[in-house]
């Protein structure tokens, strides 16, 4: 399999975050919930208006990537840090918003069986 460039920058750069906030901590054990959310810029192009729709949530980022994919990135790069696999994420939640301030936000906690 090939991995882009860019891909592996990327991934690079979410271990190290992940390594992070582990802070030595062994990776999580058992099943896991997975939170994403993908803040992605708003284009400089576009009319204050639509820019001003978008920061303020009145309008969502529909183009590619989707969100799966910053998911898949995620769940990929975690890998052996925060988990062993990313084979014990058994719920997940992708979103995409618009920011001024483009970042990607994670959030991995145990998944408590429903009694």
């Amino acid at each position: 399999m090939y991995t882009p460039k860019k891909t592996q920058s990327e991934e690079g750069a979410i271990r190290m975050f992940a390594n992070l906030a582990m802070a030595g901590k062994p990776p999580m054990a058992g099943p896991l919930e997975l939170h994403v959310c993908a803040y992605v810029p708003v284009s400089a192009s576009w009319s204050k208006k639509r820019q001003a729709d978008c920061l303020a949530g009145r309008a969502f980022p529909v183009g590619k990537p989707d969100a799966d994919n910053y998911g898949k990135l995620v769940m990929d790069a975690m890998n052996s840090i925060v988990y062993v696999d990313d084979a014990q994420v058994v719920s997940a939640v992708f979103h995409k918003r618009f920011s001024d301030r483009p970042r990607i936000v994670v959030v991995v906690k145990p998944k408590i069986p429903n009694v």
